[in-house]
């Protein structure tokens, strides 16, 4: 279904119609009882595994409501158009207000499904985790922090989410090569990369 409405149009009227359709099933979402919701995230594991993409599962993630239930917001249609945006491997440039923080947590949640970990850059990283990471705690998976004034990204394991420090990446960046490579040769560097 989603395949067919992406070959419909281009860019902004092609994310548009991903909204539509999310916004269809929304309705069906808010019959499910906070246990049901939970389930969610299970059956779209399972299906995953089974060989559905994360491309099939979009419209039925985004349409989970656990942002609604868990911190009373509701994602409007320019936020679906982000997430899937940011999904699909595009920017979404967002005006302030608009949402950028709520914005993340669809996609987030929607690749966390795949197992392989997500990692979120954020200004506010501590913050932005306690905050919007209740949302996919809600919905079962497991949200880490990483702060630059310690090593928290050891103890949390595999975790589905995890939030950077902007400033911390953007330092990391800005090293010298041969500092670069000597930080990666520090202990317990390795595993924190993964």
């Amino acid at each position: 279904v989603l395949s067919k409405l992406l070959r419909l149009g281009e860019g902004r009227k092609r994310l548009k119609r991903v909204a539509d359709y999310v916004n269809t099933l929304s309705d069906e979402v808010e019959k499910l009882t906070d246990a049901e919701l939970r389930a969610k995230t299970d059956e779209f594991k399972k299906r995953h595994a089974d060989g559905e993409s994360l491309d099939d599962l979009l419209p039925e993630a985004f349409a989970v409501e656990a942002a609604w239930r868990v911190l009373d917001q509701r994602p409007f249609d320019v936020q679906v158009m982000g997430a899937a945006a940011l999904h699909f491997g595009n920017v979404a440039d967002m005006k302030t207000g608009e949402g950028k923080t709520l914005t993340s947590v669809l996609p987030a949640y929607l690749n966390g499904i795949g197992g392989k970990g997500v990692h979120v850059v954020t200004v506010n990283d501590y913050l932005d985790s306690e905050w919007m990471g209740r949302v996919h705690r809600f919905l079962g998976l497991d949200v880490g922090v990483i702060l630059a004034q310690n090593d928290a990204r050891r103890a949390p394991g595999r975790l589905q989410r995890r939030h950077h420090l902007r400033h911390q990446q953007r330092v990391r960046l800005r090293l010298p090569a041969r500092q670069h490579g000597a930080l990666a040769r520090r202990p317990g560097a390795a595993r924190a990369h993964n």
